[in-house]
């Protein structure tokens, strides 16, 4: 059986290919260090671009202010999010609970995640995912410098991420972030860890990941 993902993008779901073009479209604000007991990370402006279209005066665009900040609530509420980001529903329930987890909230709706856990070395960029209506919007690019920031200034070194190497959308848009080729998983999605047979994404076969790291210490991009 031949299972088409173009539409879910696979392991971290957004739209790479659009979220370059929508970096101007949320405009930070306001951003302060994470202080002891804050779950506040960044507030921004947002601006929706279905909602531009044909305005006839910039604060038409507005879309309202958008926050970034850690979930402390129970991980269950975000499991349709993770589940965009990854196939295998024994991988999600591996890993839900662990790490930290960003949240991206527009009017108090939860429209992206992005979970980091701790690695061998480095910190891991584990799970991320925008809700398909918000992709192309800059909300994937937020996350990840909000997560950027706050390793750094806990002292994390490295990050790394990694995606499937068929979803040629997200490995633009890491790339993009700063993020540089590591090394190649082959196999790493089978049926032994979860995933179906026959899933294809923009037309190539699900089979193997990338692995992508990012330097924080001397990084101020």
């Amino acid at each position: 059986m031949m299972i088409d993902s173009s539409d879910r993008k696979g392991m971290n779901a957004f739209d790479g290919r659009s979220e370059i073009a929508g970096r101007d479209r949320i405009r930070r604000s306001v951003s302060r260090p994470l202080a002891p007991g804050a779950d506040t990370v960044a507030r921004l402006r947002v601006t929706h671009p279905f909602v531009c279209r044909g305005a006839v005066s910039p604060a038409a665009c507005d879309g309202g202010e958008m926050v970034i900040r850690w979930w402390g609530g129970d991980r269950e509420a975000l499991r349709g999010l993770f589940r965009e980001a990854d196939d295998s529903e024994a991988e999600v329930d591996r890993y839900l609970g662990s790490g930290d987890v960003l949240v991206a909230e527009d009017n108090g709706l939860v429209v992206g995640h992005l979970q980091v856990v701790d690695g061998d070395g480095a910190v891991e960029l584990k799970s991320m995912a925008v809700l398909a209506e918000r992709r192309g919007t800059g909300v994937g690019r937020a996350l990840v410098e909000a997560a950027v920031e706050h390793c750094r200034r806990g002292g994390a070194s490295r990050m790394v991420v990694s995606t499937a190497a068929a979803d040629v959308g997200n490995l633009r848009f890491y790339q993009r972030q700063g993020f540089r080729m590591l090394r190649v998983e082959r196999d790493a999605f089978t049926s032994a860890s979860g995933y179906p047979d026959g899933i294809v994404i923009d037309g190539i076969p699900l089979r193997d990941r990338i692995w992508l790291d990012r330097e924080l210490v001397a990084d101020q991009s």
